[in-house]
């Protein structure tokens, strides 16, 4: 859960199935003013809810507090927490989705981006990417004015995204949008609004909770989670911890090795009878030693008469 000391008492997270998102911090990141910074895993496909808690630490400048959702920088909801409902115990507001009237919602769900690799450029890629990937809550200090009405809520729609280039996202990790799903009835959801102003002197929003949400492949390119290290050889590991697979591994690595080994064997050996290396014969030089075989089948020295030159015979 994010916590600001801009607001004490307050904590906001991204909430899948009644369970908080684990966030991650940026090592290196100079967060702004007023402003809480974290990453969190998006998984295509996934349903999620913004919980926002106050408890009685708590303190109001104003009789509530405003709290206005943001989802790749389009206004997509908006939640008041009164003090008087805050004052002697825990308070918390969960918001599905987009709460378009009274008993209906448009959940919140992690869109995977669709993106064209022929090179193609989009109208507005530069606006839609400008905010894309992050979940904004602003709080706020405030007061209520006149009285409270039922009404429509938000239009339901999030910030069209489309297909982009994958030119325009290429360095920027970006993997996902927020989309809204079909509106459904939900018997929590009963709208009323509430009109409000900031309380004076007091920065508005006191507070910003921005959650950078990305794939895990992406989080692990920016090095946000560690990279998954790769696995240890399995010749290198202690043998008493070998499982039948790594045991019938090393038997598929030793069959492998001794049919190269063959097979280079066998090229060494027909290359060899198909270019047999020609021999030397040494021919004697005068004043050569030489060992010879007598008759009776042993070794003798002999030593290599002076070279003459050849006789020449001229037949008439």
């Amino acid at each position: 859960m994010a916590i600001s000391d801009d607001i004490p008492g307050v904590d906001v997270a991204i909430v899948v199935n009644g369970k908080p998102l684990q966030e991650h911090k940026d090592s290196i990141l100079v967060e702004e003013e007023r402003t809480v910074t974290r990453y969190i895993e998006a998984v295509s496909g996934q349903s999620f809810e913004v919980r926002m808690t106050t408890n009685r630490q708590t303190r109001f400048k104003g009789d509530s507090l405003a709290f206005t959702i943001f989802m790749d920088g389009k206004e997509a909801e908006s939640a008041l927490m009164s003090k008087e409902a805050c004052r002697s115990r825990r308070a918390v507001r969960t918001m599905k989705g987009a709460e378009i009237a009274t008993g209906f919602v448009k959940k919140f769900f992690f869109s995977a981006l669709e993106t064209a690799a022929d090179g193609r450029k989009f109208n507005d890629e530069g606006a839609k990417l400008s905010d894309l990937g992050q979940i904004v809550i602003e709080v706020s200090h405030v007061n209520c004015v006149g009285s409270p009405s039922s009404g429509d809520g938000f239009d339901g729609e999030t910030q069209d995204i489309g297909i982009l280039s994958e030119k325009a996202i290429k360095g920027q990790t970006l993997s996902h949008s927020v989309g809204l799903r079909d509106a459904v009835r939900d018997r929590s959801v009963t709208f009323t609004y509430r009109e409000t102003e900031d309380v004076q002197g007091i920065p508005a929003p006191v507070a910003r909770f921005v959650f950078h949400y990305r794939s895990k492949a992406a989080l692990k390119s920016m090095m946000i989670i560690p990279r998954t290290p790769s696995p240890q050889p399995v010749e290198k590991r202690d043998a008493s911890t070998y499982t039948p697979a790594d045991i019938e591994q090393l038997r598929k690595e030793l069959r492998e090795m001794k049919e190269a080994r063959d097979a280079a064997v066998k090229v060494k050996q027909e290359h060899a009878d198909d270019n047999p290396r020609p021999r030397k014969i040494a021919r004697p030089r005068a004043g050569d030693t030489q060992l010879e075989l007598d008759d009776d089948g042993g070794l003798r020295e002999s030593s290599t008469a002076t070279l003459q030159a050849p006789e020449i015979i001229v037949l008439d």
